[in-house]
């Protein structure tokens, strides 16, 4: 039974009974109006006998006031019948009205009201006009006491009738009484038994379907507790550290692989805070991190992978990787949080393995460039002090010693940017994006000028970020170095760098953070659309066996763990061609390590420190 029929059936269970007990009192309602009438009609037969009776009581007050008047003349004696004429005339228009209203027999009223004429014209008027003119009056012939015994003869009559009128509607409402009586007795018990066995019928409908429920709910329990304790098994033997929190970010359940990620045992994290026994650091500022529960319960939304978090260890520290999901009830209300911990350290450190190995890769492909670079300036020393030793001119010699010294310092100048990019800084530093750029492309101009590409630049003033100048420096070189083997000579590669202000979140648009945007765009061919979709994977590459496919990986780790971002654009168009590598490095905080002088001195002093276009042969 679903809830529309339990509806229904209470429903019927309660608006029948109402209904059989608005049928009983309409019938109840008819018989009492029916008993009213006819107590109506023997009040009016009532107030007919009361008025025949006064009737009569006036015409003999009428009669013994004309024979008092005429035996002493007095005025006196004449005021009954003189009192009576008027209300005499009422009454029995009264009664007319009323006995016509039982539908009786009104011409008998009609004859009293004619007879009682009759004796005021032909008896009493005369009678008392003699008295008053002291005549003898008339004596009372037969007529006269026949027109008085008419009138007697009369209201006799019409009191019979009105009497015998009464006794039947006493009668009739008596039987009614009973016969009310006995419909509102039999109608109860009718109406009684109807809904008696008709609830009986719907509450036996109505428990046979609670116990059906009560059996399918205890079916459903058990099925759901041995789901409960699969889930509750499968939870505690998967490979991954799987963390459940309640709605207040207390800990209710530790798998085993969560308790020896964190070192904590079930019985010791129960109801413990999760920054407690998971204290997350940022990888790169080692800063507490929100947990990941605040993400997930608060924002009430599924919290991204992050790929920069320390697990802060009482023994040591592991690298981790974490989701989040809020955890809704049926009703859709937030009951807690399912948090994924996984452990990347060996992961780390293979990236770390490849890292460097790509970094030597680098420094290798670099060495033969800067070998050729220090060779040049260092044959033109060596011919200058020849020349010296010939005794030249003082002109001479002022001129080659300057020459020679300006030889050197470009030598400084490339050991001091090769020594930058061995060099690796433990904590994070504060970096002029501009600056690093420029010490890389001294070192990449040699290769740059060998195949006939111009490097083009505008480099913003103060475009400054957080991070490690060496891991930096070989991302801006393996760009650099794709965007000149991809492009033809002749053509020119664009490189440049703006600051990015913070946005506050809005309705339309998110919030962002401040920092630096940098642009590599060159004039290749372009990369084909379905390249693009593996471009950054490992050993994903193009070049055949010039190429390890590691580069990009890597540039691409080194950029998100600056907290920044990388992305590609590429058109294959014949007419419209070429390739955009887009990077964002969040701004440095204050009170960060700045980086040291001779990781940001300009290569070169002549280059501009503001955001002009330059351009680098």
């Amino acid at each position: 039974m679903n809830l529309n029929q339990l509806n229904r059936i209470l429903s019927q269970a309660l608006f029948l009974p109402v209904i059989a007990l608005l049928l009983l009192s309409g019938v109840l309602i008819w018989q009492i109006f029916s008993a009213w009438t006819t107590v109506n009609r023997i009040q009016t037969v009532d107030q007919n006998i009361a008025t025949i009776d006064l009737i009569s009581a006036m015409i003999a007050n009428e009669q013994t006031g004309v024979s008092n008047f005429q035996t002493s003349a007095s005025a006196a004696f004449l005021q009954p019948y003189e009192t009576a004429i008027e209300p005499l005339k009422e009454n029995m228009q009264k009664l007319r009205d009323g006995v016509a209203s039982q539908n009786g027999d009104v011409h008998t009223v009609d004859l009293l009201m004619m007879a009682h004429h009759v004796w005021v014209s032909t008896v009493a008027i005369p009678a008392i006009d003699a008295a008053r003119e002291h005549r003898t009056p008339p004596l009372l012939d037969s007529d006269d006491e026949a027109t008085m015994d008419t009138i007697r003869r009369l209201e006799s009559g019409i009191l019979r009738s009105q009497q015998v009128e009464r006794v039947s509607l006493a009668d009739h409402w008596q039987q009614q009484l009973l016969k009310t009586l006995a419909v509102v007795v039999g109608l109860t018990v009718i109406t009684g038994l109807l809904i008696g066995i008709f609830t009986y019928s719907r509450l036996h409908k109505v428990s046979s379907a609670f116990e059906d429920t009560m059996e399918a709910l205890r079916r459903n329990a058990h099925s759901t507790y041995e789901s409960e304790q699969r889930l509750r098994a499968t939870l505690t033997s998967i490979g991954e550290s799987v963390v459940v929190c309640d709605v207040d970010g207390s800990i209710e359940l530790l798998n085993a692989a969560a308790q020896q990620l964190s070192g904590w045992t079930q019985t010791e994290a129960f109801h413990q805070e999760l920054r407690d026994v998971f204290p997350l650091q940022d990888e790169i500022t080692h800063l507490p991190l929100v947990a990941p529960f605040a993400t997930a319960s608060h924002i009430q939304q599924t919290a991204g992978a992050s790929s920069s978090a320390v697990l802060a260890r009482k023994d040591a520290e592991v690298f981790v990787d974490y989701s989040g999901a809020p955890i809704f009830d049926h009703s859709g209300e937030l009951t807690g949080s399912v948090i994924v911990f996984r452990d990347v350290t060996e992961q780390r450190r293979t990236q770390a393995a490849l890292l460097t190995s790509e970094k030597l890769a680098v420094a290798g492909r670099l060495a033969a460039s800067i070998a050729h670079e220090i060779h040049n300036p260092l044959d033109s020393v060596v011919n200058l002090l020849y020349l010296l030793k010939k005794d030249p001119s003082p002109a001479d010699r002022a001129e080659f010693i300057d020459l020679a010294q300006g030889e050197l310092a470009r030598v400084t100048q490339i050991s001091r940017a090769m020594l930058g990019m061995h060099r690796e800084s433990r904590t994070p530093v504060v970096l002029d994006i501009s600056s690093i750029l420029r010490s890389v492309m001294v070192l990449l101009e040699r290769s740059m000028t060998e195949a006939g590409v111009t490097v083009r630049t505008r480099l913003a003033t103060n475009a400054v970020a957080t991070g490690y100048p060496a891991e930096l420096r070989q991302v801006f070189t393996n760009i650099l170095t794709n965007a000149a083997q991809a492009s033809a000579p002749g053509t020119h590669i664009d490189v440049s760098v703006r600051t990015r202000p913070a946005r506050r979140a809005r309705s339309d648009a998110p919030a962002r953070p401040a920092g630096v945007c940098i642009a590599f765009t060159d004039q290749g061919h372009g990369i084909p659309p379905k390249v693009l979709s593996d471009l950054f994977q490992p050993f994903f590459t193009t070049k055949g066996e010039r190429g390890t496919g590691l580069g990009l990986w890597i540039s691409k780790g080194i950029v998100e763990k600056h907290g920044g971002t990388i992305s590609v654009e590429s058109k294959t168009d014949p007419d419209d061609h070429g390739t955009t590598f887009n990077i964002f490095l969040p701004r440095g905080e204050s009170g960060v390590e700045s980086v040291p002088a001779a990781e940001t001195k300009s290569p070169r002093k002549s280059e501009p420190e503001r955001s002009e276009p330059t351009t680098v042969a």
